[in-house]
């Protein structure tokens, strides 16, 4: 996590990522079909898809530099 984030922010972040794990492991122990829906609901509601940081985009190659012409 960002060192330049506020004490507060630095805190309900990590307590965010405890409680997603902690309903994932809930979710890996689930046996009936039910329990598993009513966990990934909850998962889904809190944590939509694409809420984590994402990996950082690739950069764009380098164009050669357009040669000049002389007139």
């Amino acid at each position: 996590m960002s060192a330049s984030l506020h004490g507060n922010e630095t805190h309900r972040r990590r307590h965010r990522k405890q409680k997603r794990d902690k309903l994932r492991a809930q979710l890996a122990r689930a046996s009936s079909p039910g329990a598993r829906a009513g966990i990934e609901a909850k998962i889904l509601k809190t944590y939509p898809v694409g809420s984590e940081p994402q990996p950082p985009k690739a950069k764009a190659p380098v164009a050669a530099p357009v040669p000049a012409t002389l007139t």
